[in-house]
């Protein structure tokens, strides 16, 4: 950051004396540049309050004559050697004159540096440049992007806002919009306007007497206001020249004041920086980094000139970003941000695993709270707090869910490490149903339940069967053990020792009656119009002249045999073929062809065309479709010619 500051002041050294005169030998851009440079170095001069030609014969003094200064032949180190001096000089000599530039762009008098610029840093500042910024504008952008790349990781909650770009940092006084709890100051520009009867639009810069001069009226004094309360001032005042109501009139800041504000202690870069007053100690802070990895977010102080001291909490500004606006700045301003005393961290069944900083009257609950609350299988009657005491590592056990009830806290200390366990075990009071019920499921094991009240709860299906049911139980001992239920018999009895007292994780298994019974289909196939497969059990009764009605009857073409396959009782590996008269069975539902099925019959039913032997002919030479046809009595030579 420093370098790139020390950067700028070398461009305003060269160009801060091209007003009179730009080298013939130099390229047009950089022709434009030094134009450029010129103005935004002339802006920045005035925003520390230094005096131009002060600065121009210092320099003189000291062995560099900008006045004739050859841009194309200077040794930029020496100019900002000696630069470097002049301007640190100057600014002690005046560090209590304030800066009233409408231009203000975040500046720094940290300690200097002597050694060069990276090449990098110096072309990112030319394409802002060239990309329609002004020099100013380049180098604030350059500054904070150094700094953000610079920032170690995040140690402590409540950094990171420091360090994701949470924080707003505003390096123009026109940026933001200031709430109503912003104090006017000497430099402050107001901007009035009336709209209505009366129009008006006026801007005005509180002078050092603390007043604004409206033409034709008496001075308002605004210093130390707030905006809220100027307002109706101003209002009051206007009414005395010009007619408008209430609504028709609006006070806003226009350009903010700048100030110089001191930050020191341990933050990432201290140091002394000129911004825009509508930042807030918070926004400041953000512009030098933030604390460092030791530095405290809990008991950082504003120091005001007269020695008033305001504690920031971030933490309370992390409940309610508001707070912010109680920390406007004021010219000449320390923030102070001292090294963290009490820092613990916390992990496990948490929403928020970090490292915390507690106030000394702070303890295990408020942790608690910081870290967004226990996790929902957090096991609170044993949490671990591992703790350093005189010289060695010791490891305490607190009951959590016992200091709730008893409405106590847990004193921590520096250093502590607070483990939350999850909870060891699934939840076991549940017992379970499944099969052939409508409701399967986990159900809750509540005192003295049995087996009707689980199959209440669970309600049998209609083809369930009630005659055997299996209870699955685990013993202590993990392992599992089946027993055997008769549900008819309970339900004669339910309060009789059949109807089981129900222990946790027990599962009762309901069984379907088709889970106990032989099924099978009849297959019909062949030369009928519908192949079909149906299933079938003996209960069914169904016969041939059955099966052919519904694979559709028989097609024309069909035989009047066909066959059955059918397995063996005795070994179903074995295939019975039956020779059936498929015909006959059809005309005569009453006929000995009209045979009783048995489950996994397969019938054929076969086609004449299968017994009917095809021949063919051959026309070959000189036709236009040579080949083969099919043979038939009625067919003549003049037929398959034609055909060729």
């Amino acid at each position: 950051m420093k370098k790139l500051i020390l950067l700028f002041f070398s461009l305003l050294i060269i160009v801060v004396a091209q007003g009179q005169r730009i080298p013939g030998n130099l390229s047009p851009n950089r022709v434009q540049a030094i134009n450029a440079e010129v103005e935004n170095a002339r802006a920045i001069i005035k925003e520390k309050g230094l005096n131009e030609d002060e600065v121009i014969q210092r320099m003189q003094d000291k062995g560099i004559d900008l006045q004739n200064l050859d841009p194309t032949t200077a040794d930029p180190d020496k100019i900002r050697s000696v630069f470097n001096e002049v301007v640190e000089e100057l600014t002690e000599e005046q560090a209590k004159a304030g800066t009233e530039s409408s231009d203000s762009t975040v500046t720094t008098t940290s300690t200097s540096v002597t050694t060069g610029i990276g090449a990098d840093q110096t072309k990112n500042i030319e394409n802002k440049v060239n990309q329609g910024k002004t020099v100013s504008e380049a180098i604030a952008e350059e500054v904070a992007e150094e700094i953000q790349e610079d920032l170690p990781p995040t140690d402590i909650y409540g950094q990171h806002i420091f360090r994701n770009n949470s924080i707003a940092e505003f390096t123009k006084s026109y940026e933001v919009k200031p709430p109503l709890t912003y104090q006017l100051g000497v430099g402050d520009q107001v901007a009035v306007s009336l709209f209505g009867i009366s129009l008006f639009n006026g801007k005005f810069e509180i002078g050092t007497d603390g007043f604004i001069r409206p033409e034709n009226m008496s001075p308002i004094y605004l210093k130390n206001i707030t905006l809220e309360k100027a307002k109706p001032l101003i209002a009051s005042r206007f009414h005395q020249r010009y007619r408008f109501t209430d609504d028709q009139i609006e006070v806003t800041l226009d350009v903010a004041r700048t100030i110089t504000v001191n930050i020191v202690g341990d933050v990432i870069n201290p140091g002394a920086y000129t911004i825009p007053a509508t930042n807030t100690a918070i926004n400041a802070l953000a512009i030098a980094g933030g604390p460092s990895n030791i530095g405290s977010v809990r008991n950082i102080e504003l120091i005001k000139q007269n020695g008033e001291r305001r504690k920031i909490d971030i933490y309370e500004y992390l409940q309610n970003p508001n707070k912010a606006n109680e920390f406007f700045l004021e010219q000449n301003d320390f923030i102070y941000v001292p090294v963290a005393r009490k820092i613990v961290s916390i992990d496990g069944a948490i929403q928020r695993s970090f490292r915390y900083e507690l106030l000394e009257n702070e303890n295990l609950k408020s942790l608690i709270d910081y870290a967004g609350g226990l996790a929902a299988n957090a096991y609170r009657s044993n949490i671990q707090v591992r703790r350093l005491v005189d010289d060695e590592e010791r490891l305490l056990d607190i009951n959590l869910k016992a200091l709730y009830d008893e409405n106590k806290d847990f004193a921590l200390s520096n250093a502590d490490q607070i483990i939350v366990r999850s909870i060891p075990k699934p939840y076991q009071n549940f017992v379970e149903a499944g099969g052939a019920v409508q409701l399967s499921g986990k159900y809750e094991l509540i005192p003295n339940m049995r087996i009707t009240d689980l199959v209440n709860k669970a309600i049998l299906d209609k083809e369930a069967r009630t005659d055997v049911m299996y209870l699955k139980r685990v013993k202590p001992d993990r392992n599992v053990e089946y027993i055997r239920l008769n549900y008819d018999s309970i339900q004669l009895n339910p309060a009789g020792t059949l109807n089981l007292l129900l222990q946790p994780e027990d599962y009762l298994q309901v069984y379907t009656l088709s889970k106990f019974a032989d099924k099978g289909t009849i297959q019909v196939e062949g030369a009928v119009r519908s192949p079909v497969e149906v299933p079938f059990d003996l209960e069914d009764n169904l016969k041939l002249q059955d099966a052919l009605l519904l694979a559709g009857g028989l097609n024309k073409d069909a035989s009047d045999f066909g066959y059955l396959f059918r397995k063996n009782s005795s070994n179903s590996e074995d295939i019975i073929y039956q020779r059936i008269n498929v015909r006959e069975a059809t005309n005569a539902g009453n006929s000995s062809s009209n045979i009783l099925l048995q489950p996994n019959d397969r019938i054929l039913v076969l086609s004449n065309t299968q017994f009917s032997d095809e021949f063919t002919i051959a026309v070959q030479g000189e036709v236009r479709r040579p080949g083969e046809y099919q043979y038939d009595e009625t067919l003549t030579l003049r037929d398959a010619l034609t055909l060729a």
